[in-house]
């Protein structure tokens, strides 16, 4: 009997652990399902799994997960047998696999590439069904993973360059593929060492790539043609990729953008490669320096007494002044950026005026003997966006405006911004101003005149209509309505009819002193309610206030049709 019993619970244990044994589900990822190389930074290889379902049931919306190691991302878009569920983080993204069949096995496959910051070479998988883990696996990434090598020729070339301040100097950087794989992106990185230098340090240009600004300096890209134009030294045959062996010369062109923080600025270049998200990993690199000379610039600006004259109501005052650069030395000592305000001086107290409310205005600026008005007279602006933030709401001469310099002046573009406003030690040139009277503060003979309808209400305002000093014409027409009369620009407005559709007009010939004329007044009149159709007396009563300067003719006399008016005023 002992013995009975002990055989059932054998079989019964026997049972139980082959049946736990048997119901699983296997990850089968061996070595020669993976790609044998897969080169860092190199294109993307294709990884292959086997999902083996053992259990008693199908294996439905069952999630697959990854973890790749660092610096090793999935391609988006490239499972198969699977939907992609979350591929947020490509390091570590999910997918719902397709339904296993019991018994069946499912193949899956994916693409992964190498970037920067490779390092633990082990994919890790799961299987899950909802939250419950099923099964994990890893597998090892291939160990011929060779990197990109990159080595400088040399120092970059001058290593410190001295140039003067904002001017163009040039800098040779060479450096060879030192290692056993091709790139088709070269990267050269200039930064800054301290990172309060970054403003007054610049990469104008490159003679092969294109430039771009990163944090704390400046990247120079290499692709397609321009990598292959910067290829000095070939290795086999000409290819699309800077291959093992070869070498790049680039020719970078740098500016000192200010001496404010120091005259010396130092440097750290890098030239290598980096992978398809844009890092630069791969590379060699060396210090280097840019150091200026400080200048000794100088403005003088003085007045040619002799072409001076004052302006009248009717003509315009003119004034010639000599801008030079007084230092000495090179471009170093350059004037830079020029620009100069002008307002209205008060009681010879050399303060700039917020604004010249007097009425005189700058008309012409002129250099070279070329009217150049339009393009460097400029509003200065206010506040923080002031072009000089010291010269509050007053006209500036901008030179910054000009493309090329006017009637041969020495104005030059030291910069390499395109713009002519800068001027070399011991240059100079003459610019010469016409200024007058804004004329529209001095007004005489206001007249009014003209009408509107177009507020679509019917109601009517008044224009304005004078002559100034001069005798130049000046009308204003369609005034905002209003209820009373306004003064605060040239012109008056007379105060509007509030009731009814009704238009006025006054004759538009213009006043002088002594002249009179008929006002006519169109009155449109409607009726509604028990009244409509009807006859009734109507009575209007309207109002036409006149300004300063313009009186009501008490002899004239006051018609409805034909019915004679009584009026006041």
């Amino acid at each position: 009997m002992k013995t009975k019993i002990t055989s059932i619970l054998f079989l019964l244990l026997l049972s139980l652990i082959g049946g736990a044994a048997f119901a699983q589900v296997q990850i089968n990822a061996p070595l020669s399902y993976q790609p044998s190389s897969l080169e860092q930074g190199g294109a993307p290889g294709t990884y292959k799994v086997d999902i083996v379902n053992n259990t008693g049931a199908a294996l439905n919306g069952a999630t697959f997960s990854l973890m790749l190691p660092a610096g090793m991302e999935y391609v988006a878009g490239t499972i198969t047998a699977a939907t992609q569920a979350n591929v947020s983080n490509l390091q570590s993204p999910t997918f719902t696999l397709n339904s296993i069949p019991i018994g069946n096995t499912l193949v899956v496959t994916f693409n992964a590439r190498i970037n920067c910051g490779y390092s633990t070479p082990l994919i890790n998988y799961s299987v899950l069904q909802g939250a419950t883990p099923l099964v994990t696996a890893s597998s090892a990434v291939a160990a011929n993973t060779p990197a990109p090598a990159f080595v400088l020729s040399a120092v970059p070339s001058p290593q410190v360059l001295n140039t003067p301040l904002k001017t163009n100097a040039f800098r040779t950087i060479k450096f060879k593929n030192s290692g056993n794989v091709p790139v088709s992106t070269v990267y050269i990185e200039s930064s800054v060492a301290t990172a309060s230098h970054y403003s007054s340090y610049k990469v104008m240009s490159a003679d092969h790539g294109t430039v771009s600004a990163v944090p704390n300096g400046y990247l120079i890209t290499l692709t397609g043609a321009a990598l292959q134009a910067a290829i000095t030294t070939t290795v086999g045959a000409t290819n699309t990729s800077f291959d093992a062996g070869e070498e790049i010369t680039v020719v970078l062109t740098e500016q000192m953008l200010s001496c404010a923080a120091t005259t010396s600025i130092a440097l750290n270049m890098k030239a290598g490669s980096g992978d398809t998200k844009g890092s630069f990993c791969f590379s060699d690199g060396s210090t280097a320096g840019i150091s200026t000379t400080v200048g000794n610039p100088s403005m003088d600006f003085s007045r040619i007494v002799a072409t001076g004259t004052y302006p009248s109501f009717c003509t315009d005052g003119k004034t010639s002044y000599i801008i030079k650069n007084a230092g000495t030395g090179g471009a170093e000592s350059a004037l830079h950026d020029l620009k100069l305000p002008w307002s209205v001086f008060r009681n010879s107290s050399g303060i700039l005026a917020v604004a010249p409310q007097d009425g005189l205005i700058l008309k012409k600026v002129t250099i070279g003997g070329v009217d150049v008005t339009a393009q460097i007279l400029k509003d200065n602006g206010t506040g923080s966006g002031a072009l000089i933030p010291a010269a509050q709401n007053v006209k500036v001469i901008n030179f910054a405006s000009l493309t090329s310099a006017p009637g041969g002046v020495p104005l030059v573009d030291l910069d390499g911004d395109g713009h002519f406003d800068d001027l070399m030690p011991g240059q100079s040139f003459q610019i010469d101003f016409e200024y007058g009277f804004d004329l529209s503060k001095f007004q005489s003979c206001m007249l009014q005149s003209a009408t509107s309808t177009a507020d679509g209400n019917g109601y009517f305002n008044l224009g304005t209509s004078f002559k100034d000093q001069c005798g130049n014409i000046v009308n204003k027409f369609d005034y905002s309505f209003g209820t009373s009369i306004t003064n605060n620009t040239p012109g008056f407005l007379i105060t509007n009819q509030s009731q009814n559709t009704t238009s006025a007009t006054i004759e538009k010939a213009l006043f002088n002193l002594g002249d009179k004329s008929n006002i006519v007044l169109t009155m449109l009149t409607t009726i509604s309610g028990s009244y409509y159709t009807g006859t009734v007396p109507i009575t209007k009563t309207f109002t036409v206030e006149l300004p300063d300067g313009l009186d009501y003719d008490p002899t004239g006399i006051l018609k409805y049709g034909t019915n004679v008016l009584p009026g006041t005023r």
